[in-house]
């Protein structure tokens, strides 16, 4: 999956970043939540973008060390 999302993310540089900057957005939204109405249910969205977040660094080494432009 790594790898694929590599490749996805040379060939489409827009829209990988279109995907971060949603994944950070995701995170200051539920902590700006989190903060303001102090329930936890807001620790989802910070939950939910641990896997994506993740799998860009990885993504992001591996096009570091095999792809190159």
């Amino acid at each position: 999956m790594v790898i694929k999302y590599a490749r996805f993310s040379q060939k489409h540089p827009k829209t990988h970043v279109t995907f971060v900057a949603l994944m950070v957005l995701s995170i200051i939204v539920s902590m700006a939540l989190l903060l303001l109405q102090e329930k936890l249910i807001f620790t989802f969205g910070l939950l939910i973008a641990i896997f994506p977040l993740v799998l860009f660094a990885k993504a992001s080494d591996y096009r570091k060390k095999y792809l190159h432009n």
